[in-house]
């Protein structure tokens, strides 16, 4: 089997998981809006009701979900990022290699 064609599949597989990376993401992403409609309703709700400690009880609880969702969004926005980064490459070297003739 030709070296470009080793890569070659290796590429595909990579785009095959690009796509799952990117479905994450997309998770991700809509799952930290929800999060932050839920700070936004509860930070009003805890307005209305002068600075009610139950409600701010889970105003924190909605900040922490909020956080974690952002940061989740983020580490899979990097592992879309670098699986680009990582096609790119293999497409680089995979034109470097039919080049060659291997």
């Amino acid at each position: 089997m030709k070296q470009t064609q080793k890569l070659g599949s290796l590429i595909v597989e990579a785009m095959t998981y690009k796509a799952t990376l990117e479905s994450s993401y997309n998770a991700a992403k809509e799952f930290e809006k929800e999060a932050y409609k839920t700070v936004r309703m509860f930070e009003a709700l805890y307005n209305q009701h002068g600075e009610d400690e139950e409600i701010g009880q889970k105003l924190d609880v909605a900040y922490d979900l909020h956080y974690e969702a952002t940061e989740a969004t983020r580490e899979a926005f990097d592992k879309v990022d670098a699986i680009i980064e990582a096609i790119e490459a293999m497409q680089s070297a995979w034109n470097t290699l039919e080049g060659l003739g291997l």
